[in-house]
C-alpha cells in the first residue's frame, strides 16, 4: 500500500495537464507527491505536516497533517486532516481504506464513527460488524 499527497515542485514532480487541457476559468493546477507510507519499501513517515506557508501558496491558507494514533485498539491507525483557514476540515483514515471520518464546515459537521479502531482488531464475520467498520450506525436496536 502506498499513500501519497500531491503538490508540484520536487524531484517527484508530475504535471497533471497543461493549461491548454483545462477548461476556461479553471486556473492553474499543479501536483507534488509526498509518499507518507510505502509497505513494499517498509517506509512510514509517521507524524507529518505541511502548510500553505511552507509551499509558498499565497491565495489560500491550508494545512495537511498526518497523526499516528497510540493506545488500545487504535494503536498504529492514522488520521489525515486537511484544514482550510476558511473553516473547512476534512479528516480521513489511510489505514481504513481512506475512509472519510469527519467533515466540518465552521459550526456544522458530519462524523461517521466516534472512535477509530485498527482494522485488524475488528471481526467482520457479521453483516452488522461489516457495516460498523464502514462507519454506519446500527439503528435496529
Amino acid at each position: 500500500m502506498t499513500q501519497s499527497i500531491q503538490q508540484k515542485g520536487n524531484k517527484n514532480e508530475k504535471d497533471i495537464g497543461s493549461d491548454d487541457d483545462r477548461p476556461a476559468g479553471s486556473g492553474s493546477a499543479a501536483a507534488k507527491t509526498w509518499v507518507l507510507t510505502n509497505a513494499e519499501e517498509g517506509m512510514d513517515k509517521g507524524n507529518w505536516q505541511i502548510n500553505s506557508d511552507q509551499l509558498k501558496v499565497k491565495d489560500h491558507a491550508f494545512s495537511i497533517e498526518q497523526k499516528v494514533l497510540h493506545g488500545g485498539k487504535q494503536e498504529g491507525s492514522k488520521i489525515l486532516t486537511i484544514h482550510s483557514k476558511d473553516g473547512l476540515t476534512i479528516t480521513l483514515s489511510p489505514t481504513r481504506g481512506m475512509n472519510l471520518l469527519r467533515i466540518e464546515v465552521s459550526a456544522a459537521g458530519w462524523a461517521g464513527i466516534r472512535r477509530l479502531k485498527r482494522s485488524s482488531t475488528r471481526r467482520l464475520s457479521t453483516w452488522k460488524a461489516a457495516m460498523a467498520s464502514a462507519g454506519w450506525k446500527d439503528s435496529t436496536r
